[in-house]
């Protein structure tokens, strides 16, 4: 079962008990399966508490996994009417405090954790 598949079964265990929240960690090369739009695609529609986090590490061109989405990662979020935030993804203060702030506003969220190297010449564009 891959991540994005399972990412549906949160949003549906999300909604089954609006008492909980469920959390999902998600790498760049989900952006690329179906089952992950479609999952956002559901929570924006049924609004369950779950937190989905995109570990977006930015890849080199000669990375074995090319590009898997056209959209930037940040904006899939906000298409499907998930509230929407980017965060330093080295982090452990700033994924604490989103996940900690998504948890008490309720809902469906969208955190795209950037990975980028500070020391890194960038291979791709940031998230925007």
């Amino acid at each position: 079962m891959s991540r994005a598949q399972r990412a549906l079964i949160a949003v549906g265990a999300a909604h089954a008990d609006t008492h909980q929240c469920a959390l999902v960690h998600l790498g760049i090369s989900a952006l690329g399966d179906g089952d992950l739009h479609a999952a956002l695609n559901l929570a924006g529609m049924l609004k369950p508490n779950v937190i989905f986090i995109l570990a977006h590490q930015h890849l080199s061109a000669d990375a074995p996994l090319g590009p898997q989405s056209a959209a930037k990662p940040l904006s899939l979020g906000k298409a499907h009417g998930l509230t929407t935030k980017s965060i330093d993804g080295h982090s452990a203060k700033a994924v604490k405090s989103a996940v900690t702030s998504a948890k008490k506003k309720g809902g469906p969220h969208w955190i795209v954790a950037d990975l980028q190297a500070p020391d890194a010449p960038p291979s791709m564009p940031p998230v925007e």
